[in-house]
């Protein structure tokens, strides 16, 4: 089953790894010529054929003469071009279908593919070794991705390399089968695998997701080749990458940015809400710095931590004896605040107390947004998020005071709808993990009043039975991610209406 809240979520996508052709493995240089008797082989992959590492589009022009070139997938800002594809580049004789792409830092990465109609297994076996020959001086040595199962075989290939042999007699049965063992039958399917990248391939999992590691070049070399009914299909695929390790991150201040979106009144109210549970904070407030990584694009903060400036620098502030866990609002006709929630919790010492804190300024962190257009001479095309050094300050008069009055009304009745709603993807991850695990379900009730930057601040209203705390904290956290519409159907200001919000908890 799959929680929802309030509405139906989409099933959970599978996300699973293709293409055990597109292992890369990388180039090991000089650990690998103790495998080779005789000489030095190359140490440095450079491309593949006439192609070369870090070429332009023009340089891609001038060394394949007569072929056509078509540029694609311009950067969003930009609109420089990152992707280059082509027909009929030659390489041993054989054409090949190209696509270049070039990212920032000197990414650059190269695919060749090639595919013909062949009469058996060997004549495309011999096909993509005289193949390999020719680039095997450019990739340097190569070695079989990952270990081979049983009835695979490792051979010599090219001067220096080594590939895998694998080969099955039925199609739909897979049980590879030696050469030796072969006797003169032709096989359904035959691979040829090599790498310059070492991978670790199972039985159980024979395809292996490519991770791309900075500062190495990476070289692919594969054949498959399968029987059809006429005549066999052969396909020999070639790929090479250079990832280099980027340059430091651009560190900037807060200062310098300008902020889109801040933590709402809303959510700041409610992390201080939970924070007050346990800790009191002083008078004055506190001021936690933290530094974030923010999106060149979007200008969304992520990975937040504590900067130096907080690394073990600690925070006492006093212990909260009076709060309870949730405040109840009995609603409707009652201004009275209920406050039976259960005991205050048993005393934390000042490194707990601190860690709550933390923990707060980090969560308020990550709701900000910038306005990456006004930063001058940022290169936004560039997927190196920047560093942003954030000033998070905390009072206690984060948190507002709500009271229940006759005004509430279900927010159908209110006259005006939610602007913003949160993704149900986020739903699904507020959902009580107790609950969970138990497949429970119950619907929260809360009063809102609308905020004046049209956030609401909400508390649990008085249910029978009510529901368990995670529930109702579960449904204040959702409400901060809503927003109202700023007018009423009268055409008066949402601002200061107070609603009441049915958020349902089920799972289907």
């Amino acid at each position: 089953m799959l929680p929802t809240v309030g509405s139906k979520l989409p099933p959970t996508k599978t996300l699973l790894a293709v293409g055990a052709s597109l292992l890369r493995t990388l180039l090991v240089g000089a650990s690998l010529l103790a495998t080779a008797s005789f000489a030095a082989p190359p140490q440095t992959s450079t491309g593949l054929g006439p192609l070369r590492f870090g070429m332009s589009l023009e340089e891609l022009h001038a060394a394949t003469p007569g072929v056509e070139w078509t540029a694609g997938r311009p950067l969003k800002y930009s609109q420089k071009p990152t992707e280059f594809t082509a027909s009929g580049v030659l390489l041993a004789e054989r054409p090949f279908v190209v696509k270049v792409s070039s990212r920032h830092h000197g990414f650059y990465r190269m695919e060749l593919d090639h595919a013909y109609a062949a009469p058996d297994a060997d004549d495309c076996e011999q096909t993509a070794r005289a193949v390999f020959a020719s680039i095997e001086p450019q990739t340097g040595p190569m070695q079989p991705p990952g270990e081979m199962i049983r009835g695979e075989e490792g051979e010599a290939i090219g001067a220096w390399s080594t590939v895998t042999l694998s080969q099955v007699l039925k199609e739909e049965e897979f049980k590879p089968i030696s050469r030796a063992k072969l006797k003169g039958r032709k096989p359904a399917r035959r691979w040829l695998r090599a790498t310059t990248r070492e991978s670790a391939a199972t039985h159980a999992n024979p395809l292996i997701e490519l991770e791309t590691v900075p500062g190495q070049t990476e070289a692919m070399f594969a054949m498959d080749y399968q029987r059809g009914d006429n005549e066999g299909a052969c396909r020999i695929r070639l790929e090479a990458q250079r990832a280099p390790t980027p340059p430091p991150l651009l560190q900037l201040p807060a200062t310098a940015l300008k902020a889109a979106q801040t933590p709402s009144i809303s959510r700041r109210h409610f992390e201080q809400s939970r924070l007050a549970i346990s800790v009191l904070l002083p008078a004055s407030g506190v001021e936690v710095n933290v530094q974030c990584r923010v999106d060149r694009d979007y200008g969304r903060t992520r990975d937040c931590r504590l900067s130096e400036l907080d690394v073990g620098r600690k925070i006492i502030p006093g212990l909260a004896s009076s709060l309870p866990p949730v405040t109840l609002i009995s609603t409707p006709n009652s201004n009275a605040i209920i406050t039976n929630g259960p005991p205050p919790p048993p005393p934390l010492t000042p490194e707990v107390l601190t860690t709550k804190v933390h923990s707060t300024a980090l969560r308020l962190a990550r709701a900000y947004q910038f306005d990456m257009g006004r930063v001058p001479n940022l290169d936004r095309d560039d997927p190196s998020p920047i560093l942003v050094d954030l000033p998070i300050r905390m009072a206690m008069t984060d948190i507002r005071e709500l009271r229940a009055t006759e005004q509430a009304v279900p927010v159908t009745q209110a006259g005006f709808r939610w602007a913003t709603r949160p993704p149900a993807s986020q739903l699904e991850q507020l959902y009580p993990k107790r609950a969970l695990r138990a497949a429970e379900e119950t619907t929260v009730t809360l009063i809102c009043e609308i905020q004046s930057d049209l956030s609401p601040v909400c508390a649990p209203a008085q249910q029978d039975p009510r529901p368990a705390p995670d529930f109702e904290w579960a449904a204040l956290e959702i409400l901060t991610f809503y927003q109202a519409e700023p007018l009423a159907r009268d055409g008066n200001s949402t601002v200061g209406r107070k609603i009441l919000q049915n958020l349902q908890f089920k799972m289907e």
